[in-house]
């Protein structure tokens, strides 16, 4: 069970606060934050304080946090906690500080809901509309002011009295008919020195948000030469189509289809959820969307190692990736580093983080079929002769819109609605 609950800003000021067992000392939202900014490290999701248990997670610079005197289960409390953000999410459109401050009622109303003396009652989105009454009220990501917030309509919205029944109300007022549908997918590669794969693994899951009225049958018909779950082959990506070692799917899904066209048939329920979760794994015959060559050289006598690294982009030169983050643990003797060269590409910066005795090389952009290389001076303070082995392994972490590895698509998104002629907006995202 929990004791507290509270979301508190980047700058330590508690947004929301609810004690639901008054069993602990005031303060606790300050010896939460007291303790995040005197520990260096990075914080583990549960810690505990003279007896209280701590248990948080962070979403867009915002802790959300929890506390029990019990010791009650770490992987249960962050659940809890996600799927509170996630109402949060469903309800406000977005999390910000803005939102929270400028729907305070609002969220107050979902946790007396959500929690009654520190028990769990109910999180789903789908349930909890029949008894959340407060009206939400829309902000941007870089609207105004929250001050702002307080009067009459908020971004063209009225405010206006919902009905004593309200199941069938949208969670949030939205004037069009839309719905949003990403596929995404987390590749999970690691290489040799020599640089064969040891290991390739992707997983994928397609997400859905509807801002659709009434109960509409949404269809979501996928890659045709799709395969699943067979334990003679190692899942992969072929010229034979896609090989899905396993997948899941969301209660709402209809899979009558699914074997003979590979056609999902869904009800969506109010808010954000995964319409389909997979996995891929064992050795992709697609290239990697990256490649990267290194080059050290090593001077025992000026104290200083010169490192090379040079990154190729190997998807199409239609699409881009973005975001490139390239991280090389290097030798603890280190004192400081020299950018001394960079070749071909005007946005990419690096930084060395002394108490992590970490490079990061970051790359803001960069399109298929292009190269970008760095070299960087390390000076050491000691000279070193194992410095060389300190070095690495270099870790990469990118995004690319609108590229899958996997090779699965969707190759139609269809909504359907008895009762009347149905035309909505209908959106579709990849990413990787």
């Amino acid at each position: 069970m929990l004791s507290e609950f509270f979301i508190i800003s980047p700058r330590g000021d508690p947004l929301i606060y609810r004690d639901y067992r008054g069993e602990t000392a005031k303060g606790s939202p300050e010896i939460f934050y007291k303790k995040i900014r005197s520990t260096k490290e990075k914080l583990p999701p549960i810690f505990n304080v003279e007896g209280l248990n701590f248990i948080f997670i962070k979403r867009n610079g915002l802790f959300f946090v929890c506390t029990s005197k019990f010791n009650l289960s770490s992987a249960f409390a962050v659940e809890v906690l996600s799927r509170v953000c996630n109402l949060c999410k469903d309800y406000c459109g977005i999390i910000n500080e803005e939102a929270i401050k400028c729907n305070l009622p609002l969220i107050y109303e979902l946790l007396d809901e959500v929690l009654d003396f520190g028990y769990v009652q109910a999180t789903s989105t789908e349930a909890l509309k029949a008894y959340v009454f407060n009206q939400p009220e829309l902000v941007e990501n870089s609207g105004q002011s929250v001050w702002q917030c307080s009067g009459g309509n908020v971004y063209g919205t009225e405010r206006m009295s919902l009905p004593s029944t309200a199941a069938n109300k949208p969670v949030v007022p939205h004037k069009t008919n839309e719905i949003f549908v990403d596929l995404l997918e987390r590749l999970t590669v690691l290489i040799s020195p020599n640089g064969s794969i040891l290991r390739s693994d992707i997983d994928g899951c397609i997400q859905m948000k509807s801002f659709l009225t009434g109960s509409p049958d949404v269809r979501i018909a996928l890659t045709e030469d799709l395969t699943v779950g067979n334990a003679d082959m190692p899942s992969q990506v072929s010229s034979m189509g896609v090989k899905l070692a396993d997948c899941n799917f969301h209660k709402s899904v209809n899979l009558d289809e699914f074997e003979s066209s590979r056609t999902l048939s869904v009800l969506p329920p109010d808010g954000e959820f995964t319409v389909m979760s997979y996995r891929v794994a064992g050795e992709l015959e697609t290239t990697l969307p990256f490649s990267i060559i290194t080059f050290v050289d090593e001077n025992e006598e000026a104290r200083y190692i010169e490192v090379m690294l040079k990154l190729r982009c190997n998807i199409p030169s239609s699409s881009s990736s973005n975001n490139i983050i390239v991280r090389v643990p290097v030798p603890k003797s280190t004192e400081r580093y020299i950018l001394s060269h960079d070749v071909g590409h005007a946005g990419h910066s690096a930084e060395y983080k002394t108490a992590e005795k970490l490079l990061l090389w970051q790359v803001k952009s960069i399109r298929g079929g292009a190269e970008v290389a760095i070299n960087i001076k390390l000076k050491l303070k000691d000279k070193a002769k194992s410095a060389r082995k300190e070095l690495g392994p270099v870790s990469l972490d990118f995004e690319i819109p609108m590229y899958i590895c996997s090779g699965l698509q969707i190759r139609s998104l269809k909504v359907y609605e008895k009762e009347k002629a149905y035309h909505p907006f209908r959106w579709v995202r990849y990413i990787t």
